[in-house]
């Protein structure tokens, strides 16, 4: 389990992000009382009761404002959901991405067998 401390600009504790097995953060206060949860796998953010708070990576929301300073922890903007045709291009550009790393990958390696032919050669 992967945990960050959140601290303010004068080195105060104001919170702790964990992040267990399943990818799902948790942030708890300065005295590890839990404020809330956002799950990557459906892109939500809840409070400590799993009720909604909005979409999207939304933790700092979530410290309470007196804790941070000037006012507020300050918040994320959140990510609107991808239409499906928006998915389906995010995956098609993912795999032309993975495509070309996939040749350059190939062409690096016929290129280096090539050099060592022709160093064996001398």
């Amino acid at each position: 389990m992967s945990k960050t401390t959140l601290k303010s600009k004068s080195h105060r504790v104001l919170a702790h992000i964990e992040i267990d097995s399943r990818g799902v953060h948790r942030i708890t206060d300065h005295g590890h009382k839990t404020l809330g949860y956002y799950d990557p796998r459906t892109n939500r953010t809840t409070d400590r009761n799993h009720r909604l708070v909005g979409y999207g990576y939304q933790l700092p929301r979530l410290i309470p404002a007196d804790l941070a300073e000037e006012g507020g922890a300050g918040t994320i903007q959140p990510q609107p959901p991808l239409s499906p045709k928006q998915s389906r291009a995010r995956a098609e550009r993912q795999q032309r991405i993975q495509q070309q790393v996939q040749q350059e990958k190939t062409r690096s390696a016929e290129k280096l067998r090539d050099l060592r032919t022709k160093l064996a050669k001398t």
